[in-house]
């Protein structure tokens, strides 16, 4: 059971509120969270606002350029397709004017990778290697797929041959398929979606209001014929700036449609997540043992993990051993809205369960996922803390405390980096002034014991209910080769060290 309240609340507030259960949502505290499932009160919201798929289609070779007429200098998206000894390989470029919503410079991003068969296969710790597995190759080591993202970049000059192609404000780089067979592990023909969050990957402040305008004679809340928007508190919802506004119609950002922290054994299973899952649907796993989640890679450096895919009302998965996943599912619609003369408002009966949508004006009677803008049955991602961490060389943890009580925690964060240069698939080389990756667990070999292996270049975090403890390496190796002239390793020292980690605690309520 759900209660919806449109209107003024407790403090005279005019508002949209949901809350779970019997909760009153006109005089329920803004202080208790965890009985809200959304409130046009917060002053911040988790909104992934765009995913870009990347493919492996089949096209002409060289570079091209989106939307239709751009060039190297203007272009919002490119596709780089070329041909090595080892295969083909594609990478995907793109500015931040690619995303029209976006309000922040450098925003925290998440690469979903999917296989020919239809499964993601990112969030899988798996064995790699740069050359063969013996004394004569390169050092081994463990990663999850965000080991292999080039990551977001600002000011960024990408060159091809030696010559300038593109200089870039603000931008990502993306490798789709990466076919090199010296690794036990490609990626080739791997479809890609590039999640877009509106949220800053690196140490910027959000940009949700800090204080409560005076609202007299602000209207704000606008739900009629034409429009579904919502201000936040002490704005005008029809001049609010995007930071101001709470919800819109206009703005089909991805949603959450579920999420759980299940058992996970060996082999292949499934789990009913009891809603039918859109196409465009992905998920954000941790995979762990015991009773501490791990992210990203679970911290150990060992094949571990599972492929995921979607089938009806089910999440299925693959894993290599036992272990728990704790998952968010995400969909995404950009379809054209239906057409029809259905109100905005709605609300429906299913499972006994009393369900309230605000929808896109015009919808039809029988609305896509794409006309929904809220439903009372996917609560809204609510941040419990945020916050930025400096990173300093050598071993190091540091652990920040959040009461995450009545709800369900998940953490996501990017790590910082100060200018460098990256060599990614298709563009020889990518110089830039900052960057914010995707996190990643991996392991140098000749370090010693797996325990003592940690490159450099790698983090994680391990969290419960109450507190987050963040591992950083800096300093250490990144890589490693064998050198067979005196019997021994020599390693690669990182030449973009990690500067600082952007991190957020999610909840939503249990």
């Amino acid at each position: 059971m759900t209660r919806t309240l449109i209107g003024f609340d407790y403090t005279n507030t005019p508002c949209v509120k949901i809350t779970k259960g019997n909760f009153d949502p006109k005089t329920t505290p803004d202080a208790e969270r965890e009985k809200f499932l959304f409130s046009s009160k917060w002053a911040n919201l988790v909104s992934p606002i765009s995913m870009e798929v990347q493919n492996f289609a089949s096209s002409p070779a060289g570079l091209s350029y989106q939307p239709s007429g751009a060039g190297p200098t203007n272009f919002t998206r490119a596709r780089y397709r070329f041909t090595t000894s080892a295969g083909v390989r594609i990478s995907y470029y793109y500015r931040s004017s690619r995303f029209t919503d976006l309000r922040y410079d450098m925003p925290l991003t998440a690469v979903i990778w999917k296989n020919p068969a239809g499964r993601f296969a990112g969030s899988r710790v798996q064995q790699s290697r740069g050359g063969q597995s013996g004394p004569n190759g390169k050092g081994g080591y463990y990663a999850t797929g965000n080991a292999r993202e080039a990551g977001w970049m600002n000011n960024v000059q990408t060159y091809l041959d030696g010559n300038v192609q593109a200089t870039m404000t603000y931008g990502t780089a993306v490798s789709c398929s990466d076919n090199d067979t010296q690794r036990d592990v490609a990626d080739d023909t791997m479809e890609k979606r590039l999640i877009v969050f509106n949220l800053p990957g690196n140490n910027v402040p959000l940009d949700g209001p800090t204080t409560v305008p005076d609202p007299a004679g602000k209207l704000a809340i606008q739900i009629s014929s034409t429009q579904t928007r919502v201000a936040k508190p002490g704005f005008d919802v029809r001049t609010a700036a995007p930071s101001q506004i709470a919800f819109d119609a206009n703005n089909r950002a991805i949603r959450v449609i579920a999420a759980n922290d299940i058992a996970i054994p060996a082999g292949i299973s499934s789990f009913n997540l009891g809603v039918s899952i859109p196409e465009e649907a992905f998920a954000l796993v941790h995979f762990y043992e015991g009773s501490t989640i791990t992210y990203p890679g679970s911290g150990y450096l060992r094949q571990f993990g599972a492929d995921y895919w979607f089938t009806g009302t089910n999440i299925n998965f693959d894993s290599t051993d036992t272990c728990r996943a704790r998952f968010i599912v995400l969909a995404y619609d950009n379809s054209p809205p239906t057409s029809g003369t259905n109100r905005v408002f709605r609300n429906f009966v299913e499972n006994g369960e009393y369900v309230v949508q605000f929808l896109r004006p015009g919808a039809s009677a029988n609305p896509s996922f794409a006309d929904i803008v809220l439903d009372s049955r996917w609560p809204v991602l609510q941040i419990l803390r945020e916050g930025y961490l400096n990173v300093s060389s050598g071993v190091s943890t540091q652990t920040i405390n959040y009461d995450a009580t009545g709800f369900f925690p998940f953490i996501i964060y990017a790590t910082n980096h100060g200018a460098g240069t990256s060599n990614v698939g298709g563009f020889v080389q990518l110089n830039f002034s900052s960057r914010v990756r995707m996190p990643f667990v991996k392991a140098v070999i000749g370090l010693g014991s797996l325990e003592n292996s940690y490159a450099g270049d790698c983090t994680y975090v391990r969290y419960n209910t109450s507190s987050a403890t963040f591992y950083t390496y800096r300093g250490r190796p990144v890589d490693s080769r064998w050198r067979p002239s005196d019997d021994a390793y020599e390693f690669e020292s990182d030449d973009n060290p990690i500067t600082g980690i952007r991190y957020y605690v999610l909840g939503i309520p249990t």
